[in-house]
């Protein structure tokens, strides 16, 4: 598995796993990388098991969602 390499900054709107130490572009991706029931085994999926892929910044390398392949966020905006 690839892994993300960004370098995390104050007030930043990233997320970094405390126990897979992979880091998500927003707090929803983060959410969504995890498996299981709170307080009964919680764990860390692979990012890309769970439709999420590593973009290369100019920083390093974060795990996202895939972008839209028909731009359908900008033909349904008016």
């Amino acid at each position: 598995m690839p892994r993300s390499t960004i370098k995390l900054k104050l007030n930043s709107r990233l997320s970094k796993c405390p126990l897979c130490l992979e880091t998500f572009s927003t707090e929803h991706n983060f959410n969504k990388h995890k498996v299981g029931e709170y307080n009964n085994g919680r764990a860390c999926a692979n990012p890309e098991d769970v439709g999420l892929v590593l973009i290369e910044t100019t920083r390093g390398s974060v795990w996202k969602m895939p972008p839209a392949e028909d731009n359908s966020f900008y033909s349904t905006r008016k």
